[in-house]
C-alpha cells in the first residue's frame, strides 16, 4: 500500500509540475488564446496575449475596405509572439505584413473567477504622421505589473489606411475605424482577461494621441471608453487632417502607373492589383521630404450619410463647441523638443549640408505651416514674420544652430501650439483636464538625430514602459534617477485610469485639473512640479499670426479693441491733406524746361482699415536684369541669397508670381490642376495672364484702400511732405497709377511743378 501511495504522490507532483508549466489561456468566441508568461520589472512573472486577430485580414479585395468583424472559431491562436507591422515606407528591418490588425494583451494575472473584474484597463494607439507605428516596439509587462491590464492595437497605417477619394465608396478613415472595431473588441472580451470594461482609458501618443482626441467627439466611439491620456498630439495638429486627400490618392495613383484610370472604381481596382512593395515605393517618392502637404491621414467624411460617417462634421469645430462627453476626463502633455520626432522622418538630415537645410526651410517647411494653419489673405507677411521669427535668428553657415531653429519650430508649429488649441477647448466647455509638460532629458530614441537639450518627443514612453523598453532601445538599464521618473509616471497614469485623478491623497502632492479661468502646467523630472503655463511659446502661432490673417482680410482684431493702428496717428484721419511725392529716380534729376510735367492723380478715400498696414505684398526685389524668357526657365535660374531657388523640377511645390518680374516659391493659395500629370505642378499659363490673376486677386474691391495699402506698405512709415523712394519700387507703383487711370472716382490733370519735382510723380490725397 505504501508503495502504491508513492507512485500516487509522484504522479501528482509530475501532474501539477505540468500544469503549472502549461501556458495560460483564455476561451473567447474566436477560439481558445493561448499567451505566455514575461518577466517583469516588480512582479516575478506577468501574462502577456501577442498577436491576437481582431478583425479580418485586409488583404485581397478587402484592401482599402472597412474592416470586417472576425468570425467565431473553435481554432487554437498561438499568442505567443507579436503580429507584424502594418505596411509603411523605409522600414526595411521591420516586419510588415498586409494581415497585420491584431491586438496584444499584457495582465498581471489571470482571473480565477471570470465575474470579477478586477483591473482597470488601458487601451494604447502610438503612431508618428499616421505613417509609421509598430506596437511591438512597447512591450508592456512593466506596466502592467502597476496592477493595470493593458491592450495595444495595431492599425493600418498612411494609404493602406487612410486612401480617400472622397466618395461612399472610398471614404477613407480606415485606420480609425480599425480603432473603432479594436475598441469593440475590448469591451466584448477584456472580461475574460480579468479587465472592467466600465473603466477603460484611451490612451495615445503622437498620431496615436490625435486619433484620441478624434474618438473623443466621433458619434461611433461614445460610450467604448471613460478617459482619455493625450500625449505629444491632437486634433489640430496641422498633420492630423488631410486637407487634399484625392490629390494626394490620385498622385500615387498615376506614380504607380493607374494613371488612366479616371473612374474612382477602375483606380481602386487597379491599386488593389498592385503588390505591397510597388504602392510603398510610390508613396515614398509622394511623401519625400516630408511633404505634409498631401498627407495620407483621416479626413473630415461630411461627403458621407451621418450614420455611415466616422466624424459627420469638422472634429475640430466639434470640440470646440462642446459636441461630446465633457464628463470625461483628460490627461495630455506634451515634451519639451517634440519637433525630433518630425525631423527623424525626413532622410538623412543629420548629412545634409548647410544650403540644403536652407532650402528645406525656406522652401517647404515655412510654406506648409503656412499653408496648414490656412494663413491664405496674409500669407506673404506671415511666412515674412515666421522666417525672421525662426530662420533669420540663425548666423550664417551655422548648421547646428539651423537644425536647433528647425527643431523648435516643429515644435511649437506642429505640436506645442496645437496643443495650446486642444487644451482650450477642453477647459472652455469644464471637461476636467490634467495638463502636464515632459522636461526629464534622456537618451533620443530616434537614433540621435540631433543633440537636442531637451526631452525629445517620444521619450516618456522609454520611462512608462520600462525599463524593458528602455534597456532594448537605448541598450542600458535604469539609473536612479530614471528609476523616479518611471516610477512617478506609473503611479500617476495607473491612478488616473483607476479613479480618473493621478494623485489622490496618498500622493503628498496634489495634481489639480486646470479650469477655464487658469491652466495648471505641471513638469514632470525626478518629481512632479508646478510651473508657468508657457503661453508667449504658442501665442506667436495661435494669436499673433491669425491676428494678421484677420487684418488682412478686414476684420476686427479682437487685441487691438480701438480697431485703430496705434503706431501711427498720421493715418487714423485717413490721407486726406497729404501729399506723396513718388520719385522716379532714386536721385532728383536737374531742372529741365524740356522735361513734361508729371501727372497728378487726385484720390479721396476713407481711412484704410487695420489690416492694410500689416500685409506687404512685394518686398523682393524686382528682376528687370534678367532677360525675358519663359516661366518656367526664369523659376528655374532665378537667384536668391547666392543660391538657386530651385534647382530640380521634381520639386512639388506650384511656381507663382508675387511681384512684378519676381519669381517666388511658395506653398500654393491657388491650387493648380496639374496634379494628374505627376508632381511637377506648374502653371502653364501665359505671363501675362498669370499677372492679370494675380492683380485680380491681390486688388481689393474699393481701390482707393489698394492705394493706401501700396503706399505705406510700400515707403513704410511715411512722414507728410515729400519722400524719395527706392529705385526698385518705380514699376509696381507706376503701373499701379496706370491702372487707377480708368478708375471713375480718380480725376487726372497736369500741373508745372518747381524745379525740384520736375521728373516726379505726385499722389495727392484730398
Amino acid at each position: 500500500m505504501g508503495r502504491w501511495i508513492h507512485f500516487w504522490m509522484v504522479g501528482l507532483l509530475f501532474w501539477l509540475a505540468a500544469s503549472l508549466a502549461q501556458d495560460p489561456s483564455v476561451v473567447l468566441p474566436q477560439g481558445e488564446i493561448r499567451g505566455v508568461k514575461k518577466p517583469s520589472n516588480k512582479r516575478s512573472t506577468v501574462v502577456a496575449f501577442l498577436g491576437i486577430p481582431y478583425a479580418q485580414p485586409p488583404v485581397g479585395p478587402l484592401r482599402f475596405r472597412m474592416p470586417e468583424k472576425i468570425q467565431p472559431s473553435n481554432k487554437t491562436v498561438v499568442a505567443t509572439q507579436f503580429g507584424p507591422a502594418c505596411p509603411q515606407p523605409d522600414m526595411d528591418r521591420l516586419k510588415t505584413s498586409e494581415d497585420c490588425l491584431f491586438v496584444n494583451v499584457w495582465v498581471p494575472e489571470l482571473p480565477v473567477d471570470l465575474s470579477v473584474k478586477t483591473y482597470p484597463v488601458i487601451v494604447f494607439l502610438e503612431g508618428e504622421m499616421f505613417t509609421q507605428g509598430n506596437p511591438g516596439k512597447y512591450p508592456a509587462e512593466d506596466l502592467a505589473a502597476e496592477g493595470l491590464v493593458v491592450v495595444s492595437v495595431h492599425y493600418r497605417l498612411g494609404i493602406f489606411g487612410f486612401l480617400s477619394l472622397e466618395t461612399s465608396e472610398t471614404p477613407g478613415n480606415l485606420g480609425l475605424w480599425d480603432q473603432h472595431m479594436a475598441l469593440k473588441w475590448v469591451q466584448n472580451n477584456i472580461g475574460k482577461f480579468g479587465g472592467d470594461p466600465s473603466r477603460v482609458t484611451l490612451m495615445g501618443h503622437g498620431s496615436g494621441a490625435a486619433s484620441v482626441s478624434m474618438h473623443m467627439v466621433s458619434p461611433t466611439s461614445k460610450g467604448l471608453f471613460e478617459r482619455v491620456i493625450v500625449m505629444s498630439g491632437s486634433l489640430f495638429a496641422p498633420w492630423a487632417i488631410s486637407h487634399y486627400a484625392r490629390d494626394a490618392a490620385q498622385a500615387v495613383a498615376h506614380l504607380i502607373g493607374c494613371r488612366s484610370h479616371s473612374v474612382d472604381e477602375h483606380l481602386l481596382d487597379c491599386l488593389r492589383e498592385r503588390d505591397v512593395a510597388d504602392i510603398l515605393q510610390a508613396f515614398t517618392r509622394h511623401q519625400k521630404d516630408l511633404n505634409t502637404t498631401e498627407l495620407f491621414g483621416p479626413v473630415v467624411d461630411s461627403f458621407m450619410p451621418p450614420e455611415s460617417a466616422f466624424f459627420g462634421k469638422n472634429p475640430q469645430a466639434t470640440l470646440q463647441k462642446g459636441d461630446f462627453d465633457k464628463k470625461m476626463r483628460v490627461m495630455t502633455g506634451v515634451a519639451e523638443s517634440e519637433g525630433a520626432g518630425m525631423l527623424s522622418m525626413i532622410r538623412n538630415l543629420a548629412r545634409r549640408s548647410y544650403d540644403d537645410l536652407v532650402h528645406l526651410f525656406l522652401t517647404a517647411s515655412i510654406p506648409r505651416a503656412v499653408d496648414f494653419y490656412g494663413f491664405r489673405t496674409a500669407w506673404q507677411a506671415v511666412y515674412r514674420t515666421i522666417r525672421y521669427h525662426y530662420y533669420d535668428r540663425v548666423a550664417n553657415k551655422d548648421k547646428a544652430g539651423m537644425l536647433q531653429q528647425l527643431l523648435q519650430f516643429y515644435s511649437e508649429a506642429y505640436y506645442k501650439a496645437p496643443h495650446d488649441y486642444f487644451v482650450n477647448g477642453l477647459v472652455r466647455n469644464n471637461v476636467p483636464t490634467y495638463i502636464y509638460r515632459y522636461a526629464y532629458a534622456t537618451s533620443d530614441p530616434f537614433n540621435n538625430v540631433l543633440n537636442t537639450t531637451g526631452a525629445p518627443h517620444g521619450s516618456e514612453l522609454l520611462y512608462l514602459f520600462g525599463p524593458t523598453v528602455y534597456r532594448q532601445e537605448i541598450g542600458v538599464g535604469f539609473s536612479r534617477q530614471d528609476e523616479a521618473v518611471s516610477d512617478l509616471m506609473k503611479r500617476a497614469w495607473l491612478e488616473f485610469a483607476s479613479l480618473g485623478d493621478p494623485t489622490p491623497s496618498q500622493f503628498g502632492f496634489k495634481w489639480e485639473p486646470s479650469t477655464r479661468d487658469e491652466l495648471k502646467n505641471y513638469e514632470i523630472r525626478e518629481q512632479l512640479t508646478r510651473v508657468p503655463y508657457p503661453r508667449h511659446k504658442v501665442a506667436f502661432w495661435n494669436d499673433y499670426l491669425p491676428s494678421l490673417e484677420r487684418l488682412a482680410r478686414g476684420e476686427e482684431d479682437v487685441a487691438n479693441p480701438t480697431n485703430r493702428p496705434p503706431f501711427d496717428s498720421r493715418f487714423r484721419g485717413g490721407f486726406a491733406g497729404r501729399t506723396i511725392k513718388y520719385r522716379t529716380s532714386a536721385t532728383p534729376s536737374p531742372s529741365s524746361t524740356s522735361s513734361p510735367p508729371p501727372p497728378m492723380y487726385h484720390v479721396s478715400p476713407p481711412s484704410p482699415p487695420p489690416s492694410q498696414y500689416y500685409f506687404n505684398h512685394s518686398d523682393h526685389a524686382s528682376s528687370r536684369h534678367l532677360p525675358r524668357m519663359s516661366l518656367e526657365r526664369r523659376c528655374t535660374t532665378r537667384l536668391r541669397n547666392n543660391r538657386p531657388l530651385h534647382d530640380r523640377l521634381n520639386d512639388r511645390f506650384t511656381t507663382s508670381y508675387h511681384s512684378d518680374d519676381d519669381c517666388y516659391w511658395t506653398n500654393p493659395v491657388q491650387r493648380c490642376d496639374t496634379v494628374k500629370a505627376g508632381r511637377i505642378c506648374w502653371l502653364q499659363l501665359e505671363e501675362q495672364a498669370k499677372m492679370a490673376r494675380l492683380r485680380k486677386k491681390r486688388m481689393n474691391d474699393d481701390p482707393q484702400f489698394r492705394l493706401a495699402n501700396i503706399l505705406h506698405s510700400s515707403l513704410g512709415a511715411i512722414s507728410p511732405g515729400q519722400v524719395q523712394v527706392p529705385l526698385r519700387r518705380r514699376r509696381s507703383v507706376a503701373r499701379l497709377v496706370y491702372y487707377y487711370q480708368s478708375q471713375p472716382d480718380l480725376k487726372r490733370f497736369s500741373t508745372v511743378p518747381s524745379d525740384t519735382d520736375k521728373n516726379g510723380l505726385i499722389l495727392t490725397a484730398l
